[in-house]
């Protein structure tokens, strides 16, 4: 755009400084975007509302930017948002099946704790049993088996030693 003092351009000149078609400034200027006037066959476009449409536009254009920047941004979120919910829900899951696997261990080491008390109380029986049964075998012993006779013995001793002689 010329950057002399006419307060006025013509809508080819309007249409470069903003960066849009020549259609769309007249369609601006119809609209009362911009302040413009028609003389004769065409129109002429005033610079200050020009200048005041283009800082609109760079401003709508960063907040459009920033609007979709964040709308991203929250698509980005709700996604991350359901992911978790999804793996929180199989932890739950998970959480009751090892709460139902720990409850039924507990009932086994209860039922081995009984059996243990139960297999202490046959072996303290069964210890009795035994020291019963080594008391009478110490006291029946010496009346069932004879005294064993020196000569006896010898007599004994005495086969056993021809026997590896020969």
């Amino acid at each position: 755009m010329n950057t002399n003092s006419r307060s006025w351009c013509t809508v080819q000149e309007a249409a470069i400084f903003l960066g849009v078609s020549p259609t769309t400034v007249k369609r601006r200027i119809k609209d009362g975007s911009l302040e413009g006037r028609k003389e004769g066959n065409r129109y002429l476009v005033n610079r200050s509302s020009l200048e005041r449409f283009r800082a609109q536009m760079n401003a709508t254009r960063t907040f459009n930017g920033v609007q979709t920047y964040l709308k991203a941004e929250l698509k980005l979120i709700k996604e991350e948002k359901e992911s978790l919910q999804e793996q929180v829900r199989e932890l739950e899951i998970e959480k009751v099946r090892y709460e139902a696997e720990l409850s039924s261990l507990r009932e086994q080491n209860q039922l081995f704790k009984e059996r243990i008390r139960e297999l202490e109380a046959d072996k303290a029986f069964l210890l009795k049993q035994i020291e019963e049964k080594d008391r009478l075998i110490n006291e029946l012993t010496p009346r069932a088996l004879p005294k064993p006779r020196t000569s006896f013995t010898r007599k004994i001793k005495q086969l056993f030693k021809h026997s590896k002689e020969v």
